[in-house]
């Protein structure tokens, strides 16, 4: 994602805050459905402009929520949330 490559996982951690949305920032890829990874890599050869946008947009999403600034004023306000 750092690099506005196209984020392709089997799953992203549920706990995390702020969770990236399938279809908006990464692509969910099963590995027990071969189809899906047909459909995925028809979907990246097809369909060029989604691609980039679904690369720039975690891009973007992962900067914004994700980053070690991002994350550290979570953590700086949870604490002063519950202090």
């Amino acid at each position: 994602i750092a690099n506005k490559c196209l984020y392709i996982s089997n799953e992203l951690w549920p706990c995390m805050p702020n969770p990236m949305i399938h279809g908006e920032h990464w692509i969910k890829f099963n590995p027990l459905e071969p189809y899906n990874l047909k459909s995925i890599l028809d979907l990246i050869v097809q369909d060029d402009i989604t691609i980039q946008k679904i690369s720039q947009d975690g891009f973007d999403y992962a900067i914004k929520y994700h980053s070690s600034k991002a994350r550290m004023e979570y953590i700086i306000n949870t604490i002063k949330e519950h202090s």
